[in-house]
């Protein structure tokens, strides 16, 4: 599975919603789908980064970044 997320109007999670989505992404997706996520904040970005360190998963600020890496594989 390909996915890409787009996230221009979210904002910066607390930890506690931060650790949901962690665990939420790591029930949802398994080691051979491949996430972009797309955040237009720096912050937003790194907090991204950070979901899960799976391959599979990348954080991006630039949406033909996102597109690209998609498409490489």
């Amino acid at each position: 599975m390909v996915v890409k997320a787009i996230l221009r109007v979210s904002s910066v999670q607390s930890q506690e919603i931060f650790d949901r989505l962690r665990e939420a992404a790591g029930t949802i997706y398994g080691a051979d789908d491949r996430i972009a996520i797309v955040a237009e904040s720096t912050l937003l970005t790194m907090q991204m980064r950070r979901l899960d360190a799976k391959a599979g998963l990348a954080a991006f600020a630039d949406i033909e970044e996102a597109r690209g890496w998609l498409l490489s594989v």
